[in-house]
């Protein structure tokens, strides 16, 4: 039993780290330009971050940092480190219902490049996109209030109003690029390859 948890546990990390690492390097390369692109090089710490060494150890480093602050304020100790779960846990569901919603927008992205049928995916996927956001900001404004004036809580309301952001990021980069995408593989598709090779 002790070997199927430990099991579990370090496919849930490394798959974890694994998607951190990915998100860290799609920003490094949206925001400071494409490493070995055409046109200008990247600045050294987007560069840094396009790696995926240095972006491993950016979110390894995020991870730590964030399990290791104590909860509700405690001063800084052995004892009291490794409690950062417990301080993000009220944010777990909202963020958990959106990754479903980014799934399916995926999905439907997936689909619709393909020229296949996506209407049944629409309706949940725009119902997992706006109630976890309805709910994130429910809990930021009004109960339990993380960003109400006198009892702001800036690590909840921080990461709440980025995920929020981000969320509103991928919904406009998907709503401009949904009418392009259509019959347009991505570059290294198999699905590219073996159509390729059907037509040859």
């Amino acid at each position: 039993m002790g070997v199927l948890v430990a099991s579990f546990a370090g496919t849930t990390l490394d798959t974890a780290c694994r998607l951190q690492r990915y998100v860290v390097q799609e920003l490094a390369a949206t925001l400071g330009g494409k490493a070995g692109a055409d046109g200008p090089p990247p600045a050294a710490l987007f560069a840094l971050l396009q790696n995926k060494h240095g972006a491993t150890i950016f979110a390894v480093a995020i991870a730590a940092a964030m399990a290791a602050i104590p909860q509700g304020g405690a001063e800084w100790s052995l004892a009291n480190a490794g409690k950062g779960g417990l301080t993000l846990w009220p944010l777990f569901g909202a963020t958990n219902q959106l990754l479903a919603g980014l799934s399916f927008l995926v999905i439907t992205f997936y689909l619709w490049r393909r020229g296949r049928a996506i209407w049944f995916l629409v309706l949940p996927m725009v119902f997992m996109l706006i109630m976890p956001m309805w709910a994130m900001l429910h809990q930021l404004f009004i109960a339990p209030g993380w960003l109400k004036a006198g009892q702001v809580d800036y690590l909840l309301g921080g990461i709440g109003l980025a995920t929020i952001a981000l969320e509103i990021w991928m919904i406009v980069e998907a709503i401009k690029l949904f009418p392009k995408a259509k019959g347009v593989l991505e570059e290294n598709a198999l699905d590219q390859t073996e159509g390729l090779r059907a037509e040859s």
